[in-house]
C-alpha cells in the first residue's frame, strides 16, 4: 500500500521546509542553552571534557552565541532534519539531544535561574518531536501504518512551552531579532 492509498493526506506526510527550520530552530536553541554548562563545570559540579565545545566555542553573550551558531543552524537546514541533530552533534564533540536531556536533569541546575530543569523537559519534547518526524516520514513511504500528525502539534507546543525567564517562542523570536544587530563577542 503506497502513501496515496492510506487516505487521510494530513496524517501521512513529509515535514514542509517550515516545519524543518522550525525543528532546527528549537535544536538550535537547546544548544544555546546548554552553553551554560559552565557554570556547573566551574562550580565543579561537572568534567570540562565532554562540553568543552559548548563552553569554549560560544560567547557567554546570549545574541553573540546565538550569532556563533547559525552556520551550523544553516547546515542543518540544509541536510534536512533526519540529519539535523547529528549535525550539531558532530560540531559538539558528539554530544547529541539525549545528552542535553541529561544534562538538563542534572540537580545542579535546580534553583538556577539559567540552564536547567525547564530545559529538560523542552529537550524531551524536542526529541519526541523528532520521533514524531520519523514516524510521519515512515507512513508517507508506506512503511509502517499510518500516524497521526502529532508533529504539528508538538510545534506549536515546544513554542509554548516555559523555560526560565519566559517561553521559547518568545526567547527564539528575540534571539532572531538579534542577528543582524552587532554585538560584542566578549
Amino acid at each position: 500500500m503506497g502513501a496515496s492509498d492510506m487516505g487521510d493526506t494530513d496524517t501521512v506526510r513529509r515535514p514542509s521546509d517550515t516545519e524543518v527550520e522550525q525543528y532546527v530552530s528549537y535544536v538550535c536553541l537547546l544548544y544555546h542553552e546548554a552553553r551554560n554548562v559552565r557554570h556547573l563545570v566551574k562550580q565543579g559540579y561537572l568534567e570540562r571534557e565532554p562540553y568543552r565545545r559548548l563552553c569554549d566555542s560560544l560567547a557567554t553573550n546570549r545574541y553573540a552565541a546565538w550569532s556563533q551558531l547559525q552556520p551550523v543552524r544553516a547546515e542543518a537546514i540544509e541536510k534536512g532534519w533526519t540529519m539535523a541533530h547529528l549535525i550539531f552533534g558532530i560540531h559538539f564533540n558528539g554530544l547529541l539531544l539525549w545528552d542535553l536531556e541529561a544534562l538538563f536533569a542534572d540537580p545542579h541546575w535546580k534553583h538556577a535561574p539559567i540552564g536547567g530543569n525547564k530545559w529538560h523537559d523542552i529537550t524531551s519534547a524536542v526529541i519526541d518531536l523528532l520521533e514524531a518526524l520519523g514516524s510521519e516520514a515512515l507512513a508517507s513511504e508506506g512503511l509502517v501504518s499510518p500516524v497521526p500528525a502529532s508533529s504539528t502539534r508538538l510545534l506549536r507546543e515546544i513554542a509554548l512551552m516555559r523555560h526560565n525567564t519566559g517561553v521559547v517562542g518568545d526567547k527564539l523570536a528575540d534571539l532572531d531579532s538579534h542577528l543582524d544587530t552587532p554585538v560584542d563577542l566578549a
